[in-house]
């Protein structure tokens, strides 16, 4: 890494999204090339920063919410959709305020409702936050320029069909308290620990990182957090580094997980090994059902001459597990 001052950017402040929401906003353009000590010119990789892009906006997002809250303006990072991603909004608001203000998130949510299985069919490996990404780009408007005036024509028309002007808005802001104790900087790291130990076994820095930042909601600086995360990784088991391929270079991640999952994922191999071959097969006779996929009656034929206790399988969303399961169903129950 080479430090170097000799580069330039241009900030382009924004008061609307694209997607015709009210949102002030900053577009940055940097000059992605510098000239070293030796005369050499290079360029940060933009595939890490796209990787993680995520991680940087919460990282962003953390520090904007803490400079408002310096300011007394409180905010927190909310569940939102039905994808339930975090997002930052200012404490204190309803949800009569916010439909007043911003449509789009009911529109995605509309959107992911009616077009969900066509987009899990043309993207099977997105996630919920990905096909969010999908969906946002298919209802967001085309783009077109708004003065200022214009735009709170438009919030007013807004909130007025909730009955609400931005006076109300003011006083709401003003008025709220906050209902919780502040948190340490080492418990919310904690909980957003706890809260990706629900979701999955394993977890990479960046995944740690950003719903720390998130969970933080501005009540520290994103420096303090960052520190935070590496004294409470010391708490967590280092896995192996998976390594990701780009156009350019590979990358490494480290992988973590929690005493308590590598202990969970001891016992199950324990019962696991413990089942072979320790019950009579269901049947010994062939399945075929035409209305089933060749490897959707593979799994079924493998479940049903299974001598274990426990079998597994694995599909990839939208690979017709739900279907499978459904038919394997009626053949358990006609053999009684």
């Amino acid at each position: 890494i080479s430090k170097t001052s000799d580069n330039a950017a241009a900030l382009i402040n924004l008061h609307l999204a694209g997607r015709q929401d009210p949102q002030l906003h900053v577009h940055m353009a940097f000059m992605n090339f510098t000239q070293t000590a030796n005369n050499e010119f290079k360029a940060l990789n933009s595939d890490a920063l796209f990787m993680n892009k995520l991680t940087i906006q919460a990282f962003m997002e953390n520090e904007l919410s803490h400079k408002l809250n310096e300011l007394g303006i409180k905010t927190e990072f909310e569940k939102t959709g039905k994808g339930q991603e975090y997002g930052t909004k200012i404490a204190g608001l309803g949800k009569d305020v916010w439909e007043g203000i911003a449509q789009t998130s009911k529109k995605i949510d509309n959107y992911l409702e009616s077009h969900k299985y066509e987009l899990m069919k043309k993207y099977p490996s997105a996630s919920e936050a990905k096909l969010r990404e999908y969906a946002y780009l298919a209802v967001r408007n085309s783009k077109e320029s708004k003065t200022l005036s214009e735009l709170f024509d438009k919030i007013d028309k807004g909130l007025a069909k909730k009955n609400l002007t931005r006076s109300d808005i003011d006083k709401l802001i003003v008025s709220y308290k906050e209902q919780e104790a502040k948190l340490s900087a080492s418990d919310i790291v904690k909980n957003a620990i706890a809260e990706l130990e629900s979701k999955k076994s394993s977890f990479t820095n960046a995944d740690i990182l950003k719903t720390s930042l998130q969970l933080s909601a501005g009540q520290y600086d994103s420096k303090t957090i960052l520190n935070a995360v590496e004294h409470q990784k010391q708490q967590l088991i280092s896995l192996d580094k998976y390594q990701i391929e780009t156009n350019k270079r590979t990358y490494e991640q480290h992988i973590f997980t929690t005493k308590e999952i590598a202990n969970a994922e001891k016992n199950i191999v324990k019962i696991v090994e413990k089942g072979k071959n320790k019950v009579e097969a269901i049947t010994q006779q062939a399945y075929k059902n035409d209305k089933l996929t060749e490897s959707q009656n593979k799994a079924v034929n493998f479940i049903l001459h299974s001598k274990d206790q426990v079998t597994a399988v694995e599909g990839r969303a939208g690979t017709g597990k739900t279907t499978f399961l459904t038919e394997l169903k009626k053949e358990l129950e006609q053999a009684g």
